[in-house]
């Protein structure tokens, strides 16, 4: 970073604060803002020019501040002073806070970041088809150059837009994904391997939750699951088949916005696909393959960030770059964790899910597909065999009622089908360092401490204002 001298840095503040140095002068849009808002401004200008100043102590509210500057298209600064002469336009504003600022600051780069370019709706698309794929590979199988899909991914990486995390092998790891489904229920299960919680308020209210559950402890689940029958109307808990996420950019208009054409969509819904087929079912073993404390760090890095190099897992666990090197390239080569793209677009924050027969899927899923970020699954209860399908959608903020009220109209009253808006949701990783016990060879297991039910009121509480997952896996 440069450091200008004490008159440059003074002349940029002069014309931060509204004032031209030729002699025009703007709206005098400055001064409604109070003197942290000042500042805070002051220092997106000095972030977008590369000036050094102190004018914040470090830490996370700075960092997540560089990160907006550095991934937002075009000055934020610009846009912010624009969006505050047109709100001052409107008359009624005595002051704006550095809270009010951060605000806009948030909204504005949520729109500006959820703008695509054709060539980045194609990268995220090829980078959810082919997570295994290396950049060149990558860039071929769409028909782009190299230096284009490097940037793109960069950027889309940088805004947080696109992330290339680690799943799990359940089959190797011991593990069975299961769902849970919880009607009107007092109280919900509580364990440290739920990893995904979905919320449906109402008169009626559902809870979803996703456990990775060691395959051998699936009868005490069952047997919790059981007991909330008594405080809940309907409990449920089924197998997950491995599903498929998939990106579709084909409601980003040529401005870069997203608007579903629920007119194109509900047309969609009138054409039937074949059978549905989203692959086997994630049955693990109870043996699991013999792992070191040192690959169990490794392994949560990778969960993290599957793209990490030598150096960024030895940052992580502390172990030398040699070890870290060969024991990447050994977990990789048994395939105990697989690649997946995540996408999480911050205007597509409304959420869908359906739960319908396989026969009845068969006359969705070509419309969901077309849906911007859908994930896909089939369902087995544990008890009855009985076979669903689960369908998940990310789509365009204030949306869900239009799309489900398409949905609805197109659908028989005698199919079997429902469908839910997502009201909250929260999700974590399974700490494998911390849950498997690597002397014994097993996952960590006491039902007291490990597998147990929380009050509904206090779980919904604490998922408000979280991000909801964008799949269930």
């Amino acid at each position: 970073m440069v450091l200008r001298s004490y008159l440059e840095v003074k002349l940029l503040f002069l014309q931060q604060d509204g004032e031209d140095m030729s002699g025009n002068h703007e709206p005098n849009w400055g001064s409604v803002l109070s003197p942290s808002a000042r500042a805070l401004m002051k220092t997106i200008r000095n972030l977008e020019d590369d000036v050094e100043i102190d004018l914040f102590q470090p830490g996370p509210e700075i960092e997540r501040l560089g990160q907006i500057v550095a991934s937002h298209k075009g000055s934020l600064h610009a846009s912010l002073k624009t969006r505050i002469v047109e709100v001052l336009a409107l008359g009624g504003i005595d002051v704006i806070t550095q809270r009010d600022l951060w605000t806009l600051i948030e909204d504005l780069w949520c729109a500006n970041v959820s703008k695509f370019s054709p060539t980045e709706l194609t990268v995220l698309k090829g980078s959810v088809e082919h997570p295994r794929e290396d950049l060149r590979n990558l860039a071929r199988s769409m028909s782009l150059t190299y230096s284009q899909t490097r940037r793109a991914i960069q950027r889309l990486r940088l805004a947080g837009v696109l992330a290339k995390e680690g799943l799990l092998n359940f089959e190797k790891m011991g593990l069975q994904q299961i769902l849970i489904i919880l009607e009107a229920p007092k109280l919900v299960v509580s364990s440290p391997y739920i990893t995904k919680t979905l919320f449906v308020d109402g008169p009626n209210p559902m809870v979803f939750q996703v456990a990775s559950m060691p395959i051998r402890y699936i009868d005490d689940i069952q047997n919790i699951i059981r007991s909330l029958r008594g405080t809940s109307f309907r409990a449920s808990c089924w197998y997950i088949y491995r599903g498929q996420l998939m990106f579709n950019g084909k409601y980003c208009d040529r401005r870069g916005e997203w608007n579903l054409d629920l007119f194109h969509w509900k047309m969609q819904l009138r054409r039937e696909d074949e059978d549905l087929v989203i692959g086997e079912q994630l049955r693990g073993k109870e043996e699991v393959m013999h792992l070191t404390p040192v690959d169990l760090r490794i392994l949560d890095t990778l969960i993290e960030n599957y793209d990490a190099t030598a150096s960024e897992i030895v940052e992580a666990t502390g172990i030398s770059e040699s070890t870290a090197f060969r024991r990447r390239s050994q977990i990789l080569e048994k395939n105990v964790i697989m690649p997946r793209c995540r996408i999480r677009i911050p205007q597509l924050k409304d959420r869908v899910l359906v739960i319908t027969s396989p026969n009845c899927a068969g006359s969705i899923l070509r419309a969901w597909s077309q849906l911007p970020v859908t994930y896909t699954t089939r369902l087995e209860n544990i008890e009855t065999h009985e076979r669903k399908v689960l369908l998940f959608a990310a789509i365009p903020l204030g949306t869900t009622d239009s799309l489900l009220k398409a949905l609805n109209s197109s659908m028989s009253r005698v199919d079997d089908y429902a469908a839910y808006s997502i009201s909250a949701g929260s999700e974590v990783q399974l700490a494998t360092s911390f849950m498997f016990n690597r002397k014994e060879m097993q996952w960590k297991w006491n039902k007291g401490d490990l597998l147990d039910a929380r009050t509904y009121e206090i779980v919904r509480r604490e998922c408000e204002g979280r991000s909801i997952p964008v799949d269930l896996v």
